[in-house]
């Protein structure tokens, strides 16, 4: 493989530069059309020189990328939140996806986020930053969907590992059991007194699932030895 930057001479005096290149036992060439001129070049002519070299060591940069599935160090450098909104899109419509977002813009502010800049002790910032606004477990949904992003980025070869595997997992955020409130007797007496238009069925099997969870609760605060 090999990137060779050539030039051509014009009948004017300048030269015209283009790119011989070598990939894949196949040839061909690029022509870049920038021009210069060689026995008197000027400063703008000097500059499209270093323009010229910078454009042959991307191309051979791009090729020795393809040739090793080597991570493009570039592509790290995107905005994170603009490949997050990308992803979210490509899923099932999903609020918890639009709030997730809404949480992320928040946190980051008009700063850009490079890829690259999601670390694990980003994440754990951002952690700290959802459970001063939301509840543990809706928290812990919002990094699921984040981490689902840089699973994604690994897949695409953007990122070598996922950051939010680096925690260790005494240390990442776990779902609490959630203890439901019940109605008291006296409020389903006081309910159950109140005369309304739904069917004598559906009254019946609302009252008998809240007394089936009051008799939980007792049974789990005064349990029978």
């Amino acid at each position: 493989m090999s990137v060779k930057l050539r030039e051509k001479m014009l009948a004017n005096g300048q030269v015209s530069f283009y790119l011989d290149i070598y990939h894949n036992k196949k040839r061909w060439y690029e022509f870049l059309h920038i021009k210069v001129n060689r026995k008197k070049p000027s400063n703008e002519d000097k500059e499209k020189r270093r323009l010229v070299l910078e454009i042959r060591s991307k191309q051979e940069h791009e090729l020795i990328v393809e040739d090793n599935g080597l991570i493009d160090r570039k592509r790290k450098l995107a905005d994170f939140i603009t490949f997050f909104e990308q992803y979210i899109n490509s899923k099932i419509s999903n609020h918890q996806f639009a709030a997730t977002l809404s949480q992320l813009r928040e946190f980051v502010g008009k700063q850009h986020l490079a890829i690259n800049g999601v670390t694990t002790e980003w994440m754990k910032d951002f952690e700290r930053h959802l459970l001063k606004s939301v509840s543990n477990n809706t928290a812990l949904c919002y990094l699921k969907n984040i981490n689902g992003a840089l699973n994604e980025l690994v897949r695409k070869q953007v990122i070598p590992r996922n950051p939010w595997h680096a925690v260790p997992k005494h240390d990442r955020l776990k779902k609490k059991d959630i203890m439901r409130t019940s109605w008291t007797l006296g409020q389903l007496q006081l309910l159950a007194n109140t005369p309304c238009d739904i069917e004598p069925q559906f009254r019946q099997a609302y009252f008998f699932l809240h007394f089936n969870n009051l008799a939980l609760m007792i049974a789990i605060i005064c349990p029978i030895w």
